[in-house]
């Protein structure tokens, strides 16, 4: 029997694309695997776009101890905080249902999410966390350097021995990590290269320069529920684009009795050029993707605000604990923990144009953030 996915929550904002929010937006997500970009090729033709094709990175995979992970890898760069960032591990057989879920995030925290009767087996030190009246889901936090000696080997120790118990049933973590130093070399690479691909003569909407832009909550509250609809459906559209729908040719005819669907207002026929890249991404790899679109769109921007935007989508690891991490905020807050399993949802997309600046004749990139998460997820409560 299918699993039912989970009931989806979802908020929208718009910003200015300055640097700061590209580097709060990436930083946040800690775990990507999955980065989807839309661009219209309409004068889109520029240095940017060519960098941004050959962006690629490189992750590992294997099977080992989560005990070994930490001594072989991580403790070479315990004493080192600015030597640490970066390093991400994630868990990949399991989720808190079954032996447990784990994940290293790029603050050096070592998060597992345990149920009730597997963190009674493993002896590690932690708390029960409760979401939404769901109370079976236990906590282990542990800093994977030496601010804490005593308690950092403590819970290794008894990690390093519920290992053992479970490797006499046969069982080991597969894993995913990237560690942007040469110690990622003790495992084979997985390289990560877009995949490119081009969709002649399908509807492209046509942004104007404030359609990104909220409008204030204080004035028209039809205005802002306008935009919000309008906006749903521009993302309703890169996710189609994102897929290669059918739909979105414009010579498609379709018994509208069997789907229907009508592009964004107003739209013109065009190309897109599709963007994915999969695999296992950190933070900065995120943000150079994020980087590289508003330079592509201040290129275009320059010579015709028309269709000239970037929809970028960006797919979190459903079985990580952390889902989230607060930028605005005490670095180890409450919210971003989530109730690791595959139905959850954690995906967040951008929608960036650009917007001429009557006082100096320059071109601004503004965003629309619209972010999804599931019922078990402690980010909104």
């Amino acid at each position: 029997m299918q699993a039912r996915p989970e009931p989806r929550r979802t908020l929208f904002s718009s910003v200015q694309c300055t640097p700061a929010f590209l580097k709060k937006t990436s930083d946040s997500h800690p775990f990507t695997q999955q980065i989807d970009v839309i661009i219209p090729t309409s004068g889109s033709d520029s240095d940017a776009l060519r960098a941004l094709q050959k962006l690629e990175s490189a992750y590992a995979k294997t099977s080992m101890e989560l005990s070994d992970l930490l001594e072989n890898l991580v403790a070479p760069y315990r004493r080192s905080y600015y030597a640490r960032q970066g390093l991400i591990a994630l868990s990949q057989n399991s989720d808190a249902d079954g032996y447990g879920a784990w994940c290293l995030d790029p603050r050096g925290m070592l998060t597992l999410a345990l149920s009730k009767e597997t963190y009674g087996q493993s002896r590690l030190a932690g708390r029960k966390l409760c979401i939404h009246r769901r109370s079976d889901m236990h906590l282990v936090n542990m800093y994977a350097d030496d601010r804490e000696p005593k308690t950092y080997q403590k819970q290794l120790n008894a990690l390093r021995a519920w290992e053992a118990r479970r490797a006499e049933e046969g069982y080991q973590w597969e894993m995913l990590y990237y560690c942007p130093v040469s110690a990622r070399n003790a495992h084979r690479l997985q390289k990560a290269k877009p995949e490119i691909s081009m969709f002649n003569n399908v509807h492209v909407p046509i942004i104007t320069s404030d359609a990104v832009i909220r409008p204030s909550r204080e004035g028209d509250h039809d205005a802002v529920e306008d935009w919000e609809e309008h906006m749903a459906s521009l993302f309703e559209w890169s996710g189609m684009a994102a897929l290669g729908a059918q739909r979105l040719q414009v010579v498609d005819c379709v018994d509208p009795y069997v789907a229907v669907y009508e592009p964004p207002a107003p739209s013109r026929a065009g190309e897109i050029m599709h963007l994915r890249w999969r695999g296992f991404f950190p933070p900065d790899f995120v943000w150079s993707v994020l980087e590289h679109a508003v330079n592509i769109v201040s290129a275009a921007g320059q010579h015709s605000s028309e269709s000239s935007f970037v929809s970028i989508t960006a797919h979190g690891f459903s079985q990580s604990p952390i889902t989230y991490i607060p930028q605005d905020t005490c670095s180890w807050d409450a919210r971003g923990y989530r109730y690791p399993r595959k139905e959850a949802e954690d995906t967040w997309s951008l929608l960036i144009a650009p917007r001429t600046d009557g006082a100096n004749g320059g071109v601004q990139t503004y965003a629309t953030l619209v972010e999804s998460i599931g019922e078990w997820d402690t980010r909104w409560g």
